[in-house]
């Protein structure tokens, strides 16, 4: 393999920049204002987590490395699974823990890049809406083998990350540059927020950990809870009134 080749195939091409001040030392902000029963109403109408519970049903020890406030991890102990959660967030931990209480449920104020489990523990890995957050293929890759470390030989890891449709390609990409350009000129402050893959690119990323891709699974939401391709409320502009 031509590894400076494979290094200059998995570099990000873009970056997405957000209007806010970053708080280094923080993890998800997505959460951060939401209501912690509001959190969690989604979750069962997820396709990825319909997917999960169907096809790898418990008993499991699962873990959840960037766990929040809980939306998949209460969900998943409720039904049966062995899970644990760890978040750099030690508020979110504090949250969960004053709402919610489980035997199948153990959660860790930790950091993914050193997690203190042994090697070989876990029989699934979750990994959802975390490695887009970090800026260079060099972070990505380190997190990806520290979750890899935690992995039973023969188990799965399940990553979610945003997906560059043709929408968020054609609209939402460019936009946001431009809104960053001109943040830019006026001399705002704004931090990297995410980066969006092609099928093709995450594909790249994820073999040269090493992993065998088993599956792809678009994660969206159910209808009605869904809003068509992505970002933008699609359906909505061709419903005929009733």
């Amino acid at each position: 393999m031509d590894l400076e080749k494979d290094f200059e195939d998995k570099k990000l091409k873009y970056k997405l920049k957000y209007p806010k001040k970053k708080n280094e030392t923080s993890g998800g902000a997505y959460w951060r204002d939401s209501e912690f029963d509001d959190h969690l109403k989604l979750t069962e109408q997820q396709t990825f987590f319909q997917y999960l519970i169907s096809n790898y049903p418990p008993p499991i020890e699962i873990l959840e490395a960037g766990c929040g406030l809980g939306r998949w991890v209460i969900p998943l102990s409720e039904i049966g699974y062995s899970v644990t959660g760890i978040e750099i967030e030690k508020n979110a931990i504090d949250l969960i823990n004053q709402n919610y209480q489980s035997p199948n449920l153990t959660l860790v104020n930790g950091d993914i890049f050193d997690m203190p489990f042994s090697e070989n523990h876990f029989d699934i890995i979750l990994s959802l809406g975390v490695l887009e957050h970090f800026e260079t293929q060099e972070l990505q890759d380190k997190a990806i083998t520290e979750h890899l470390r935690l992995l039973k030989d023969d188990g799965l890891f399940f990553v979610t990350v945003p997906f560059l449709s043709f929408i968020r390609f054609l609209i939402h990409r460019p936009f946001t540059k431009l809104v960053s350009f001109v943040r830019k000129l006026k001399h705002k402050t704004e931090y990297f927020s995410e980066y969006r893959y092609t099928k093709n690119e995450f594909s790249k990323v994820l073999k040269s950990s090493g992993l065998e891709i088993i599956d792809f699974v678009y994660d969206d939401l159910l209808p009605p809870y869904n809003f068509g391709f992505m970002d933008y409320p699609i359906k909505k502009l061709f419903k005929k009134n009733t």
